[in-house]
């Protein structure tokens, strides 16, 4: 993911034909902040001057045709 420093940046997971039940930040930026946004998604804003990288892992739990499950996403946020 890439965003300017200082600017907010949205993400949403994708995840077929599961149901997804919940979505939680499982460890928190160094250089920003990241919130819940419904059910898949996710809110990313860049702390003000900061320029470099970032990563925060956020988790969904979800229901699929072979059962229930939690899928854990490390995300670089490339901050310009």
């Amino acid at each position: 993911m890439r965003v300017s420093s200082g600017r907010s940046c949205i993400m949403v997971a994708r995840i077929g034909s599961t149901d997804a039940q919940d979505i939680w930040i499982d460890t928190a930026p160094q250089h920003g902040t990241v919130r819940p946004r419904g059910r898949t998604g996710i809110t990313y804003r860049a702390a003000d001057r900061f320029k470099g990288d970032d990563f925060f892992t956020i988790a969904l739990r979800g229901r699929g045709k072979s059962g229930a499950g939690i899928m854990t996403v490390r995300v670089r946020v490339a901050v310009q």
